[in-house]
């Protein structure tokens, strides 16, 4: 009797069976390091007579406390049976939200075991980016309920996120330094969106009553939009600089050529550059020399997290630079501008970076290019709601001519020179069309 009562009952880190398996099978052990995933899947050998054997698959679920087990030994004539089996039951619980329903304890558990891996299923492109942000949200709410979240808090974890530096790898010569920069409101803004999209995922969840206010911590009006511009002249000797070998290097420089008048020309952001495959140019006009490229990113709208899709145009001097490297002879599963995510060093900030060999500005980043592309987009009087939908903004939006129109002099004489040849009409035609008045004395 006391043998029975044992092998019914669930202890943790251990899942007993007492009619599932025989004596030998009756006791499994899961680690612990299985519960920050939430899940353990499993294919046993359960016996075997002569040359036959049969098999059980084991699909579990941790809810905080304990492991909720299913299991299947029926069917089963191949481990790859099992293993069949389980990928259903995976499915049928992200098509359920199962997985989202077990949430129980603190924040760190309910991000680890919850919402990152709703954010894989989801298919989220940036997800390291993601990633990086949720495990600084966790180091400050720790272990804190999700439920206990609320305006203060929010309120706080602004504050914190704001006096708390990021820090960056610069290299000069042989030596690597970490350098520390202070955050700005769009910085913690974005935090800030992030986290109100995991609450509203909490309340889905049954974790959370009610979204805190959000209104007081995120004010768009607050950002302090960036300055610094690339000339046209600069970006040439940013190009220019591609063909320098630096100083006891053999970095061939040339092949980031590419990338830059991509960038440049298309304004997208180095991780939209990232993702762009062979496959994603839909169309090519071999007479125009031009195309169009599909772009496929997340963006956060609203509090949620929606993937969206737009279209760019290759230019014709981005069609010759695509053409001259044999880009269109790509398979479709290769990528098409950026071959590494290591940009930093050799473009931006390196010491002999192409930036610094060209002169530009200091405060110049990768994501100046696309302010650059906006600027003389808008320079060249393309219509602003084509502008934005390329930039992927939506229309009517004021983050467009607020952060990404920058432009320099000679933009502003080339934008306004219609405007200057009307004035010159008008002032000859005055003259011809003038009255001769008499004055008398």
């Amino acid at each position: 009797m006391k043998d029975k009562k044992r092998h019914q009952k669930t202890i943790w880190g251990t899942v007993l069976f007492p009619r599932l398996f025989p004596r030998s099978m009756a006791k499994i052990n899961i680690g612990k390091k299985y519960r920050s995933a939430g899940i353990y899947t499993n294919v046993f050998t359960e016996g075997k007579s002569g040359r036959k054997k049969t098999y059980r698959a084991v699909f579990a679920l941790w809810d905080g406390k304990n492991w909720i087990v299913e299991s299947k030994r029926s069917g089963l004539v191949t481990k790859a049976d099992g293993w069949a089996w389980i990928e259903e039951r995976q499915e049928e619980h992200k098509r359920k939200g199962t997985a989202v329903m077990l949430a129980k304890g603190g924040f760190a558990e309910f991000v680890e075991n919850h919402y990152k891996p709703y954010l894989k299923m989801k298919g989220i492109k940036t997800l390291d980016q993601e990633f990086q942000k949720l495990d600084t949200m966790t180091e400050f709410f720790g272990d804190e309920p999700v439920k206990n979240i609320d305006y203060l808090r929010v309120m706080d974890f602004k504050a914190w996120i704001l006096a708390k530096p990021y820090t960056r790898q610069k290299r000069t010569g042989k030596t690597v330094e970490t350098v520390e920069h202070g955050r700005t409101d769009a910085s913690a803004h974005r935090y800030l969106s992030r986290l109100r999209h995991l609450l509203k995922f909490a309340i889905k969840a049954k974790q959370l009553h009610a979204l805190p206010a959000f209104d007081d911590a995120i004010i768009a009006d607050n950002e302090n939009p960036k300055e610094v511009n690339m000339t046209f002249a600069e970006f040439m000797r940013v190009l220019d600089a591609c063909d320098v070998v630096p100083k006891g290097g053999r970095e061939n420089r040339r092949k980031w050529r590419l990338p830059l008048i991509a960038a440049y020309t298309l304004g997208c952001r180095v991780g939209e550059l990232w993702d762009i495959w062979r496959r994603d140019i839909t169309s090519l006009d071999s007479v125009n020399r031009t195309g169009v490229i599909k772009v496929t990113k997340n963006k956060m709208v609203r509090g949620k997290m929606k993937q969206t899709t737009k279209k760019v145009t290759i230019t014709t001097w981005l069609y010759d630079e695509m053409e001259a490297v044999g880009v269109f002879d790509k398979p479709d599963d290769e990528r098409l501008f950026m071959w590494t995510k290591e940009y930093r060093r050799p473009v931006v900030n390196g010491e002999y970076s192409l930036y610094k060999l060209a002169g530009v500005n200091s405060e110049a980043t990768f994501h100046t290019l696309r302010a650059a592309s906006a600027t003389n987009r808008d320079a060249s009087g393309q219509d602003f709601g084509a502008l934005q939908d390329e930039l992927g903004h939506a229309k009517g939006s004021t983050i467009t001519r607020k952060h990404y129109i920058r432009p320099d002099d000679r933009q502003v004489i080339d934008a306004s020179a219609s405007y200057n040849e009307y004035l010159e009409r008008l002032r000859s035609e005055s003259v011809l069309d003038a009255e001769i008045v008499s004055i008398s004395s």
